[in-house]
């Protein structure tokens, strides 16, 4: 059967609030001396979604869904990545508020360097910020009671 007759018609969707996007950008300088010996043929990227608590959650979303893309390098046996990027969607329910990341980057393997740190910030992370007002200072609008109206008019007649 294509349509299950059990729908959840109650629960309100999730409401897309705002969008962030980074493109990949370059992490690398090309005045740094690394010896490239290997570099993925195409971008891995890393999706985590999180229920918010607070407004610092946000940015500590994006810096697990980085770390989850070194360990992933690492799985490919990389230990730098060339470019990163990330996208973070806030999204609301109420007085709810979920944050989905897609965080991409391209691995590749750097000759002489050690393990992968994912201690530095991801980039431009400060664009996260404006969210806070959105976050802390939302108000659920008011139901209309148009209907109510309408119909007590209409029974009156």
């Amino acid at each position: 059967m294509l349509f299950s007759k059990h729908l959840r018609r109650r629960e309100a969707a999730w409401e897309v609030v705002d969008c962030r996007d980074i493109s990949p950008i370059p992490m690398w300088d090309e005045d740094e001396d690394l010896e490239i010996a290997y570099t993925h043929p195409t971008n891995i990227s890393y999706r985590f979604v999180y229920d918010l608590q607070t407004v610092e959650d946000l940015r500590k979303a994006v810096q697990v869904a980085r770390c989850q893309l070194y360990r992933d390098a690492v799985r490919l046996k990389c230990n730098i990545l060339l470019s990163e990027g990330w996208r973070c969607t806030l999204m609301r329910q109420g007085s709810r508020h979920r944050v989905e990341v897609v965080y991409s980057g391209r691995p590749a393997r750097a000759l002489g360097m050690g393990k992968v740190t994912c201690l530095s910030q991801p980039p431009f992370i400060g664009m996260l910020d404006n969210y806070e007002h959105q976050i802390v200072h939302y108000q659920e609008p008011q139901r209309r009671r148009v209907f109510r109206a309408w119909s007590r008019t209409s029974s009156m007649s």
